[in-house]
């Protein structure tokens, strides 16, 4: 099993508890709070250190003057909570998911 499956980590608003769900094994997946998803994403990693100056112009639609930590700003600022009709769509997909998987 890919790695990148047993460490998905989803924003929930941070007055809900964390969700989990068992997929197989050891592998959990875990809905985890938007404080985490905007860490997860703004972290230091080959992804932020191969963008470019016009990558980070671009993704800002901003011609001028822009760094990586504008970057991290308004990246952070998108993360957004899980409605709970979307965790019950996700779950209901990894459930259909976790037999084939084991």
């Amino acid at each position: 099993m890919t790695a990148w499956l047993c460490t998905l980590a989803i924003g929930l608003s941070a007055d809900e508890p964390a969700s989990e769900f068992k997929l197989s094994g050891d592998c959990v997946i875990r809905f985890a709070t938007v404080e985490e998803g905007q860490k997860v994403l703004t972290g230091d990693d080959a992804f932020t250190r191969s963008l470019s100056k016009f990558d980070l112009q671009s993704r800002l639609k901003n011609s001028g003057l822009v760094t990586l930590a504008d970057w991290k700003e308004f990246v952070a600022e998108h993360v957004k909570a899980w409605e709970p009709a979307e965790i019950k769509t996700v779950t209901a997909s990894l459930e259909r998911l976790s037999k084939p998987l084991a």
